[in-house]
């Protein structure tokens, strides 16, 4: 048997009581993680059927400590037959099994935020409205659209997601064209994950039946996060069984940009009238100066589930508060905390400096070299995603893969050749009615399908690509030799 004597009575309670709808409100450093693991190996070892068990976090790591916690408990064998993962790796596996039946092939890629801003970017080139709007800005409320379930034909009949700013019109042509991108390049957004396994579960009750007898426990981890499109997939795969358990903290709903709903928590209570509730208020991280000052700042909000953290800790240490004149000041005061508390013994790894926006960091960062100590920084955009950087790599994964789809397409209108979606499509349609790849079709030398200006800038393509092909490139030097003045834009 798991051994639940080290719980607290609110944690055990949460642990052995696993059938129904359950709510577990988790304050932050109440032990939420320890209590979620050994919940699953309880069920586990009380006749539930590791198969039977789903499990969904909002991070790879989180998944994957899960799993070796879950694991330490009941042995790595049996814990390797749960689906532990995030919302969108257990989608994404869904749609491979069942994708056909919104016509996804099983071999569909997962773009991602850069190759989102790109296929924008080219839609909007298709409506020559490239200087009108920004393609970030557009993909953000695309993003948004497929977090509310809202689709480009909803668009047009005026039903716009939270918050909408855009024109509806122009938002609906552009969603569209990017649609329209995607399918070309065989591929779904990450926000498809969750909005085409909605559709799914939907509209084919037969795929939803089987699922929901598949998975007949569910446990969703950081339940505050969740947007309305992952609430849907709760509500699908749960009325039928209601073995359902939310974990999570409304206190700490911080992704209200990203579609995260504040209010979710008591959705979920109305969704399922037989919720129990259980609340977790002992913190085992913080000490009580810090925990009664950060009570005293949330009560304050009105639309929250009221709880109140405390702690068995004794530590007095008082929090400080240390106002500055200027940006300069406070960072050298920042500095030099810095150095003390290496003084005193503590490692760099051990301390951390947290700002709100990326332009506070020059201002650090001198501050930390004026008193010679070393630092490490995390953001900013990686040299991989630079556009001339991928624009590049498009031509090497091509060459040396002819049957990259998505390489082609970036590749096909650098420079700009005049080759837009309508001829793209075109070339689609022709490798699917053929079984091959769309390169294979532009190489094509009896090429039918194109004439004038289109058949002559894919001819300087395809010439360009097998130029490329040919050479041999062994050495950095080999690379220098090779010339791109044809590809100015590159």
């Amino acid at each position: 048997m798991i051994d639940i004597n080290g719980l607290n009575s609110e944690q055990r309670s949460a642990v052995v009581n696993f059938s129904g709808p359950t709510l577990i409100l988790a304050g932050a450093g109440t032990g939420k993680t320890r209590v979620i693991t050994t919940r699953i190996a309880y069920m586990l070892r009380n006749g539930v059927s590791s198969k039977n068990v789903a499990a969904m976090t909002f991070t790879n790591k989180a998944a994957k400590e899960m799993r070796e916690r879950v694991g330490e408990l009941i042995g790595k064998s049996q814990a390797k037959n749960l689906s532990i993962g995030t919302f969108h790796s257990f989608c994404i596996n869904i749609l491979r099994q069942y994708g056909s039946h919104l016509g996804l092939s099983k071999r569909f890629t997962l773009v991602g935020t850069s190759d989102q801003i790109d296929l924008v970017r080219k839609s909007l080139e298709e409506k020559a409205w490239s200087n009108h709007f920004k393609a970030d800005s557009l993909l953000y409320e695309i993003n948004q659209c497929k977090n509310w379930l809202i689709s480009p034909d909803d668009l047009k009949k005026g039903i716009l997601p939270r918050h909408s700013v855009s024109d509806p019109a122009i938002l609906a042509e552009v969603y569209e064209l990017y649609e329209r991108q995607l399918q070309l390049n065989r591929a779904i957004d990450f926000d498809d994950c969750i909005f085409k396994v909605v559709k799914l579960l939907r509209e084919f009750p037969e795929i939803k039946a089987k699922l929901s007898e598949k998975y007949r426990y569910l446990l969703i981890d950081e339940f505050q996060d969740t947007n309305s499109s992952q609430f849907a997939i709760i509500e699908e795969m749960a009325t039928e069984h209601l073995n359902v358990c939310v974990v999570g903290d409304d206190d700490q709903s911080i992704y209200s940009w990203r579609g995260a709903m504040y209010e979710t928590m008591e959705k979920f209570k109305t969704t399922f009238p037989t919720t129990k509730i259980i609340k977790l208020e002992q913190n085992y991280r913080c000490t009580n100066i810090i925990l009664n000052a950060a009570n005293s700042v949330i009560k304050n909000n009105s639309q929250r589930m009221k709880k109140t953290l405390w702690s068995a800790s004794s530590d007095e240490t008082p929090i400080v508060i240390a106002p500055s004149s200027d940006a300069v000041e406070e960072a050298r005061w920042v500095a030099s905390k810095c150095i003390e508390l290496l003084g005193i013994g503590f490692k760099p790894a051990d301390i951390a400096i947290l700002y709100r926006s990326n332009s506070q960091a020059k201002l650090m960062e001198m501050a930390l070299r004026e008193c010679t100590v070393s630092y490490k920084t995390f953001g900013g955009q990686s040299f991989f995603e630079r556009r001339e950087v991928k624009i590049f790599l498009g031509y090497l994964r091509l060459v040396a893969n002819p049957d990259d789809h998505l390489a082609l397409w970036r590749v096909i209108n650098s420079p700009v050749r005049g080759l837009g979606l309508k001829s793209q499509e075109k070339i689609e349609a022709n490798a699917l009615n053929f079984h091959t790849s769309p390169y294979a079709i532009l190489r094509d030398k009896s090429n039918e399908y194109f004439k004038g200006k289109t058949l002559q800038a894919i001819t300087e393509l395809v010439q360009h690509i097998e130029t490329l092909r040919s050479l041999t490139l062994k050495t950095p030097e080999d690379m220098a030799e090779v010339r791109t003045s044809n590809y100015k834009e590159i």
